[in-house]
This record gives C-alpha cells, sequence and structure tokens, in this order.
C-alpha cells in the first residue's frame, strides 16, 4: 500500500530522506539534566545541575570541580534568603533520588547516608554570617557523583 505523502508527488527519494532526518532526530535527543527545587518561606527555586551524568559511571571528577567553581561565583540567581526561624525545604527530580543525594551546608553533609527520598527540610542554619553559607546538593551514592546543584543560603537582616 503506498505511502499518502508519496502519492502526493514527493519522489520516492525525498520521503526515505526525510523518514531517515526525522528518525535521526528524535534518536538524538537527550533527557535534560533533572532539577532541584529549594523552598524557604515563601520563596522557591529550580535549578540545573552544575554538572550532571547521565551514564552509570558518573560526572568526570575535573570537569565538574571546574563548573562547580564556575557556578559558585556566578550564582546571581540561586540565592535563598530566609530567616533563622524559617525551614529550609528541597525537592529532588525522581532520577536524583533514586541515585541517592545529600545536602551539605557550608562544605558540611546534613546526613549520613545518603538520602533515597524526593524531599527532605531542616531549620536555616542560626549564626550565619552575612553573606550567607554555600549549599549544594550532590547526587550519587558512594564514592559516584552523578550531579551538584549549587545554592547561597543568605539570612534575612533585620
Amino acid at each position: 500500500m503506498p505511502l499518502p505523502f508519496i502519492a502526493t508527488g514527493l519522489p520516492r527519494a525525498m520521503a526515505v530522506t526525510a523518514v531517515a532526518a526525522a528518525a535521526l532526530t528524535v534518536t538524538g535527543c537527550e533527557r535534560p539534566a533533572p532539577s532541584v527545587t529549594v523552598f524557604t518561606g515563601d520563596t522557591s527555586m529550580r535549578a540545573e545541575a552544575a554538572c550532571w551524568a547521565a551514564e552509570a559511571d558518573g560526572v568526570q571528577t575535573e570537569e565538574c570541580a571546574a563548573d562547580i567553581l564556575t557556578t559558585e561565583g556566578n550564582l546571581g540567581d540561586r540565592i535563598l534568603f530566609a530567616n533563622s526561624d524559617d525551614t529550609v525545604g528541597i525537592s529532588v527530580d525522581p532520577d536524583v533520588a533514586e541515585a541517592g543525594w545529600i545536602v551539605r551546608v557550608a562544605g558540611q553533609p546534613l546526613m549520613t547516608q545518603p538520602l533515597r527520598e524526593s524531599y527532605f527540610r531542616f531549620p536555616m542554619p542560626f549564626g550565619a554570617p552575612e553573606e550567607g553559607f554555600p549549599m549544594q546538593v550532590v547526587s550519587g551514592a558512594d564514592s559516584e557523583v552523578k550531579g551538584v546543584w549549587l545554592f547561597r543560603l543568605v539570612p534575612n537582616q533585620p
């Protein structure tokens, strides 16, 4: 049975080429990197990873470190202001939860084992310096890092 678009006069070679090109376009698509959303007070912020490896073997450490240094110096839209009595909530995409994840505030992990849930909350740290604390969400278990998301928690000034 002839295909309808071939019957309209489109040469067969062009039709085959169009179908092949469409197939290549679809197979060339990658899933976007998962994101992380941070909530505090009435503010929420969703961010893409500073680095992410969809493959099972994790991120390339040197490349990821360079990406983190570049991003940490330019966190303009990833700064969350919070009161000292606020709760900070973090929601991660299912891919991040499946791989396991931890939260680091000022370089210190907030848990001893990676979380497998998609939500975690903690109180805003007391005694935060005026410039705030860097916060990282790190995906992966054991020594394999799959992704890193960067934020800064800054205390509201009275």
